[in-house]
């Protein structure tokens, strides 16, 4: 069996550094009057290809790294060269992509081999892109264009009469291309995932987790304090008359009062409280391995940061507390507003009840003690 040209595989990667700007500025044309990525034609260029051009780089770097027998390239199935194929024998140990993220880690391999810097790049690029609001469908047709970019490139700088032994060498190229781009395609399916699992239990406003998690939790914590024999407490806070904020100076402000409250309430939480949005201005906090004492200094420490916190009225809160029209456009000073106090009411396991519905009903009767005696209280 003949031995592939090294001379064509060296200059084909000579090709993919000198002409990276050209396959890059050719793809990025396309990508933005195709009718199918309509998120690329919103994005600048450097987010566009950063991590394109490193993957091209790589690759001709790996190309380069080494000198590919026939028989390597072709094996007796017919079937291209696997990836581990094109990295140096003495090089890191990278196997086939496919079975690399589940046995060798990438963040346990060296970066000084040229195809684990493409990996890397292209995890970046899957994230990028999900962070970027491009759906599944764009992110593989990128990768369709670019392979076309990159190959008529290639054919536009190869000699009529080197065309065999061009084809000979494409087979590594596409195998090497192929698997970078399930990388990309991996990472971007796994951020995807990773954001639905967010978003199924935090509440979008607050960033707190949501009713739903809540109630899973707190199953999951009485159900650990049956068998540890230590005390949960759960605390109640509703924010004391937000209704005047809303009307004062819109659900805007409103809005941001919320969010302030919330950011108090996770800031006084330790490690393994579990902090919720209950209802509109309602929220829940599960106190694991804590007694009703220690959960009142809690309660007390959210109370007192809140009374040194001030948020900024949304614009149209300004002119709504202005008495001015919405639409005009006179501009005022933006108002400072301090936020509202808070009650709160505290239950606990096992003293207060022993299961979730006991725990929720007791609390919320906790809760309407401080409210209806006079708010901005703790009541138990």
């Amino acid at each position: 069996m003949h031995r592939m040209d090294t001379h064509m595989t060296t200059r084909i990667a000579n090709l993919l550094r000198s002409g990276t700007d050209d396959i890059v500025r050719e793809w990025i044309g396309e990508l933005r009057t195709s009718d199918c990525t309509e998120a690329h034609k919103q994005l600048p260029i450097s987010d566009i290809a950063g991590n394109i051009k490193i993957m091209i780089a790589n690759i001709a770097g790996t190309l380069a790294s080494r000198e590919v027998t026939a028989d390597k390239a072709i094996a007796a199935s017919g079937l291209p060269v696997i990836l581990s194929d094109l990295i140096p024998a003495s090089g890191s140990g990278v196997r086939d992509l496919g079975a690399s993220k589940r046995t060798q880690p990438l963040g346990t391999r060296p970066l000084n081999n040229p195809i684990v810097r493409a990996e890397h790049a292209m995890v970046s690029h899957g994230k990028m892109r999900h962070a970027q609001g491009c759906v599944f469908h764009e992110v593989l047709l990128e990768f369709a264009m670019l392979r076309q970019a990159i190959f008529r490139q290639l054919s536009a700088q190869i000699k009529i009469v080197e065309r065999d032994e061009l084809a000979e060498t494409l087979p590594l190229i596409d195998r090497t291309f192929d698997e970078l781009m399930l990388v990309a395609l991996e990472s971007f399916y796994d951020a995807s995932v990773h954001d639905l699992e967010k978003r199924a239990v935090h509440d979008p406003l607050t960033q707190l987790y949501n009713k739903e998690y809540f109630g899973t939790r707190l199953g999951e914590e009485l159900r650990r304090s049956l068998r540890s024999g230590d005390a949960l407490t759960l605390a109640m806070i509703d924010m004391d008359e937000l209704k005047k904020v809303n009307d004062t100076y819109g659900h805007g402000t409103g809005d941001r009062v919320i969010q302030a409250v919330a950011a108090a309430i996770r800031n006084n939480c330790r490690r393994g409280d579990i902090p919720c949005r209950y209802g509109g201005d309602e929220f829940m906090v599960i106190l694991p391995e804590t007694g009703k004492v220690q959960a009142r200094v809690f309660a007390e420490r959210v109370a007192r940061t809140l009374r040194d916190m001030t948020v900024v009225a949304a614009g149209d809160g300004t002119k709504i507390a202005q008495m001015q029209d919405i639409t005009s456009g006179v501009e005022r000073k933006p108002l400072v507003i301090p936020l509202p106090t808070v009650s709160v009411g505290l239950v606990s396991f096992p003293d207060d009840g022993r299961n979730p519905e006991t725990l929720v009903a007791k609390v919320d009767v906790a809760l309407y003690r401080a409210k209806r005696g006079g708010r901005n209280r703790i009541e138990y």
